[in-house]
């Protein structure tokens, strides 16, 4: 996923330095900020809320496409784990469309729409987003910057696979898995994945 830390220095040091609102992009910042400790603190709840805030002040104070990426792509992860699961797509293929215009890592949103769909179960959904992120993924050399992290995305993708009876390449995907992991010298994932579905909100 996209660090968070990151993210926000570079929206609070770019957006405030030249913006149409100066008054918007600090507020916005300071949501941000608000909305990346709700989220360290796993209250996503409160996360989604700042996050949106976020945006909205973004909007308005000059951010520029990969800024109001980021801010998307982590609207949406927030939105996905309370269980808005329509919301949490919208805003990460809005994530997604910002980072092709921009240059942005486009993959990540891509993984992210294949974690959202295989824990609603859409595993043919979930696959089409995994067989669009892998080939961009591999351009920008994911495998070997983070080989566990796409290791168990492998291991994801084969078990989506295996769940429209699509056994070679469920096994194909497995086994690479498994020689990503032989290969590497690092024996855990870099990348924490995103719980979605995990804190459902009740209706009153």
């Amino acid at each position: 996923m996209k660090s968070l830390l990151l993210a926000i220095t570079l929206f609070s040091l770019a957006l405030t330095a030249g913006c149409a609102n100066p008054i918007n992009a600090k507020t916005a910042t300071n949501y941000a900020q608000a909305a990346a400790q709700a989220q360290n603190a796993g209250d996503w709840t409160n996360a989604k809320m700042y996050w949106s805030r976020a945006i909205i002040n973004a909007q308005h104070g000059g951010a520029t496409p990969n800024q109001l990426a980021v801010l998307n792509y982590e609207y949406g992860r927030s939105s996905g784990v309370v269980c808005d699961f329509a919301e949490a797509e919208r805003a990460l293929i809005v994530a997604h469309d910002l980072d092709s215009k921009s240059g942005g890592p486009t993959f990540l949103s891509l993984f992210e729409l294949a974690h959202l769909n295989y824990d609603q179960k859409k595993f043919p959904e979930s696959i089409s987003y995994f067989e669009r992120a892998f080939p961009v993924a591999e351009e920008k050399g994911a495998s070997k910057a983070a080989p566990i992290a796409t290791a168990d995305l492998l291991d994801e993708y084969s078990r989506a696979l295996q769940n429209v009876g699509r056994t070679s390449d469920a096994q194909a995907a497995a086994t690479r898995a498994i020689l990503l992991r032989r290969g590497s010298p690092i024996g855990h994932s870099i990348t924490d994945r995103t719980p979605y579905g995990k804190q459902c909100q009740s209706n009153p």
